[in-house]
């Protein structure tokens, strides 16, 4: 790992010391887990897409929780043999990834339709999490993304994912430089969105979309279906601290410039100090402010269509190495 500093090299043998005092709990649950893996190779336990807002009209979850649970499974071994590669449990490492390896291999053996790019299910969030976390290869993806597209626009751009596929499907859509239909999903009044909460007087999270005159609503103080506070900050405002998980001190501010909205800022408290963005709309131009702390590098990536102004800044059109100090950009779409 590349980390600038003696602060940073403490913080990293911190998180180093929680990786291995937590390796033997890790690796006894993935033995578990692989001992539930079927004669597909593929695992089918726990709640699946739990909180499918229209279970109760269709008796059942539209993604198959050997989906979810598979690739569930499949990414757990994946992040667990990243960590363990960190903290120089090569043993670990090794069995993880291969684990990993081998449910990539039968998720995309039974859960894929290569015709159409389509994971089992044909729903929202089996194709977000597909899309999301690597089941498809580099060539496959934009059919994937396609597919995802068409599959919203049938459900009429209203959510229709649980609390697995919400946690994915609007960082999909954003990263697709599809955000203005993220934010239109979100803010739709149907039923299954956050904006029918505000709508019926929500001053909380909720844990599921039933109306709240409805026999089946359940707690109205519950944090779990809340990934969209992180979308806010990372996907909209931009903020993106240590993307890759490789430099805790490596930033990257990717605003998406949403066309429903006027402006948009985030914060983040880092060891180094206050990481901010702010961008606001106005017509055809924009204006990004930063204040980056010393100790802090990275870069500026802008949305497909939108370039720095020329005459007010001489620097590379694309990626921008952030600046160690307040500062402004202007944009112009």
């Amino acid at each position: 790992l590349a980390f600038s500093g003696v602060k940073a090299g403490i913080i990293l043998l911190k998180l180093l010391n929680v990786i291995i005092e937590n390796a033997s709990m890790i690796m006894r649950y993935l033995y578990y887990v692989s001992s539930m893996r079927n004669e597909k190779g593929l695992t089918d336990f726990g709640l699946g897409d739990w909180k499918d807002p229209f279970v109760r009209e269709k008796g059942y979850t539209s993604s198959p929780r050997e989906v979810t649970s598979s690739i569930a499974t499949y990414t757990l071994a994946s992040k667990a043999a990243f960590l363990f590669k960190q903290a120089e449990l090569y043993k670990e490492s090794t069995y993880t990834q291969s684990l990993a390896d081998d449910m990539r291999k039968c998720i995309r053996e039974n859960l894929i339709d290569f015709s159409t790019m389509t994971v089992k299910g044909n729903c929202q969030t089996s194709q977000a999490l597909g899309i999301a976390l690597g089941i498809f290869n580099k060539d496959e993806i934009e059919l994937a993304q396609n597919r995802l597209i068409e599959i919203i626009h049938n459900d009429g751009d209203i959510n229709a994912c649980g609390a697995f596929g919400i946690r994915y499907i609007y960082h999909v859509l954003s990263e697709m430089n599809e955000a203005d239909l993220a934010y239109k999903i979100i803010t739709s009044k149907s039923r299954s969105c956050y904006g029918h909460w505000i709508e019926q007087g929500a001053t909380a999270l909720c844990e599921s979309f039933e109306d709240f005159d409805s026999p089946y609503v359940d707690s109205r103080n519950h944090h779990f279906l809340g990934d969209i506070s992180s979308w806010f900050i990372q996907s909209i405002a931009g903020l993106k601290p240590n993307p890759k998980a490789d430099d805790i001190s490596y930033y990257e501010i990717s605003p998406n410039f949403v066309t429903a909205l006027n402006f948009a800022k985030a914060s983040y408290i880092s060891s180094f100090g206050k990481v901010s963005v702010k961008w606001e709309q106005l017509n055809n131009t924009i204006k990004l402010y930063t204040e980056i702390p010393n100790g802090i590098h990275g870069r500026i990536i802008l949305p497909e269509g939108f370039q720095i102004l020329p005459t007010k800044l001489k620097l590379p059109m694309a990626h921008l190495k952030l600046k160690l100090y307040t500062t402004k950009y202007l944009f112009l779409s």
